[in-house]
């Protein structure tokens, strides 16, 4: 859940493409149990956790092009 937190705070991919990634299979299941572990929602810790994505910012396991860049 630490690594998603990160993912969260680092980009803005759809809170259901995060819950995918996380082994959830509902947007809503992922919500609850991120709300149980870190006492705010999914959205409301983005909001605070506000950071830049990293250049090249994509998601792990996401296609990159030749350059290393998303594409």
């Amino acid at each position: 859940m630490i690594i998603v937190s990160r993912l969260l705070s680092t980009s803005d991919a759809p809170l259901r493409v995060v819950a995918q990634y996380a082994g959830y299979s509902s947007k809503f299941a992922f919500a609850k149990a991120f709300k149980r572990q870190f006492g705010t929602s999914p959205g409301s810790y983005r909001r605070q956790h506000d950071n830049p994505p990293a250049p090249g910012g994509v998601m792990p396991g996401e296609p990159r092009d030749s350059e290393g860049a998303a594409g």
